[in-house]
Order: C-alpha cells, then sequence, then structure tokens
C-alpha cells in the first residue's frame, strides 16, 4: 500500500513511519511537503499516487499558539482542509490526528468519540476547526465536500515517545538534575506512547473502517503526578521527592483541560499506560 504521511519527521510521524516498514511510504514535512502550500502539495501527492494520506504534522505548542492564533488555525486548522480536499480528488483516504484538548475538561469520566468538544485554548479550538471541515460543518464561511472521502480524525492523547520533546522525557531530565520535582496532580489523562498510537493508525490505515472520529491511547487513566511517580518507580529514583502541585500554583498563556481521558469504543483496547511506560523507560524486545 502507500501511504503518505504530512509531519513524518514528528515523534509520532518516525514512529508511523517505523512500524508501516511493510508498506511504501512517503515521507513529507516542511520544505517538501507543507501543509500550508496546498499547490506544492497536491503536485507531490499526485505523483505519488497514495492509498493513505496521514497528518501528522501541526503547529503543538500549546502557549505559543494563544499568541499565534491565527497561524495555529490556518496549519491545524484549515490547511487540513486543504488537505482533504486533494485526497478526495485523488481518491485517497485521509487519517488526521486530533487531540484531547478539543475537550473543556469539565467530565470527569473522561470523553467518548461523540461527546460535543468545547476546546478552552487556541490549541483545541485550532484543531476543532479541522475535525469539523472533516464532518462537512461550514467553518467562518469555508467548507468542503466530504462525500465520497473516506476520513478519519484520531484523537490522541498525553504522547510520548523517543522523537520528541514530551512531558515525560522532560520530567526524568528533571529528576536527573534534581533530588526535588512538583507536579499538578489537578489533570487527569491518559499517558500514550507514540508507538502504540502509531500501531493503531497502521490499524485503521490497512482496514480502513467506517469514516468518523477514533479514540487512540493506552488503557488506564491517571493525574501527571501519578504519571511521574510511576516514572520515579521504574527508574528506582528513590533519592527525588515528587511533590504535588495545582494547575493554578503554575503561571502558563494556555488553560489545560483537568479531565481529558479518552475513551476509546471503536478500536481494540491498547496496553495499559503502566506496561507501555515501563517498556519505554526500560527497553525490552520481548515486549515490543
Amino acid at each position: 500500500m502507500n501511504v503518505a504521511i504530512l509531519g513524518a519527521k514528528g515523534m509520532l510521524g518516525m514512529d508511523l513511519t517505523k512500524v508501516l516498514d511493510q508498506h511504501k511510504v512517503s515521507v513529507l514535512d516542511i520544505g517538501h511537503g507543507d501543509i500550508t502550500k496546498p499547490k506544492q502539495l497536491r503536485e507531490i501527492l499526485t505523483a505519488f499516487a497514495p492509498q493513505v494520506v496521514v497528518n501528522c504534522a501541526a503547529f503543538t505548542n500549546v502557549d505559543d499558539c494563544e499568541e499565534k492564533e491565527s497561524l495555529a488555525n490556518q496549519v491545524n486548522g484549515y490547511a487540513v482542509g486543504d488537505v482533504a480536499e486533494i485526497c478526495k480528488d485523488i481518491s485517497a483516504a485521509f487519517v488526521h490526528v486530533s487531540t484531547d484538548y478539543v475537550f473543556d475538561g469539565s467530565q470527569e469520566g473522561g470523553y467518548y468519540e461523540d461527546d460535543k468538544p468545547n476546546p478552552i485554548n487556541a490549541y483545541g479550538r485550532s484543531k476543532l476547526i479541522a475535525e469539523q471541515l472533516l464532518q462537512g460543518k461550514e467553518v467562518e464561511g469555508r467548507k468542503i465536500d466530504t462525500e465520497g472521502l473516506r476520513w478519519y480524525v484520531v484523537r490522541l492523547c498525553w504522547l510520548y515517545g523517543e522523537h520528541g520533546g514530551n512531558f515525560a522525557d522532560t520530567m526524568v531530565e528533571y529528576m536527573n538534575r534534581n533530588k526535588e520535582v512538583r507536579v499538578v496532580s489537578d489533570q487527569w489523562g491518559k499517558p500514550t506512547w507514540t508507538l502504540d498510537a502509531a500501531r493503531q493508525l497502521k490499524l485503521i490505515i490497512e482496514t480502513l473502517p467506517n469514516s468518523g472520529v477514533y479514540h487512540v491511547s493506552n488503557e488506564g487513566s491517571c493525574s501527571r503526578y501519578e504519571w511521574i511517580i510511576k516514572i520515579k518507580e521504574i527508574l528506582n529514583k528513590e533519592e527525588v521527592s515528587v511533590l504535588s502541585a495545582l494547575t493554578s500554583e503554575f503561571k502558563t498563556k494556555a488553560k489545560r483541560p483537568k479531565h481529558s481521558a479518552l475513551m476509546n469504543t471503536k478500536l481494540p483496547p491498547m496496553r495499559h499506560w503502566e506496561i507501555a511506560l515501563e517498556n519505554y523507560l526500560s527497553p525490552d524486545d520481548t515486549m515490543l
């Protein structure tokens, strides 16, 4: 199968390229296959003739999105509509990666695929634009015709992996340099390893189920504090104290949802986040 990956040099894109080693993959990124340059991208994708296009490209700095919301809306939102139109014209299925941040975090039990989004920050709002366009809704006068297009919105949650900066690796580095770490205990979600997420994307790519919204996350949920306590346990960092803090104690430009666990009802369940995390931090080829 011919698969084109946009944003292939990112944390998720790198792992997706790895798991699709049995397929013909076109690796596209800024400079060659930039989603904000639809004319160039159309030429590239038409020449490659992919059966599936996966969009991992995004403006992901949540705080920067607050000050550059117009840019975030273009990259994370309207440009995705351009890609969808290209996919329809070349008869390719379109898999778009979205986020738990389309929700406001008020639902303590987590969020299901059909729950109504209500983002509380610019990043979430920009990602929701793409979701709405793929669902055939009009956004600020922009609407695309998705009839005949196989499209998939895949929401991910609390990603970490070896190919990019992430919360887990940042905390590991901090514990290596400090004897005390303060972590918020009032944000809950599902830590998800990009390698496991890539395998779920591979399943969608190879089976092309019904168009719609899909949630991808490792099983189980925790607070960020509990996540770091688990990292400390795995790495035997007994000398490090992990202190609980409230989100309000950290001043950030963007609000974060308190509860953003993604509940999966459409795809096979993934392994528990604790097992995946232990495998990530203490690699064992038999567990991959």
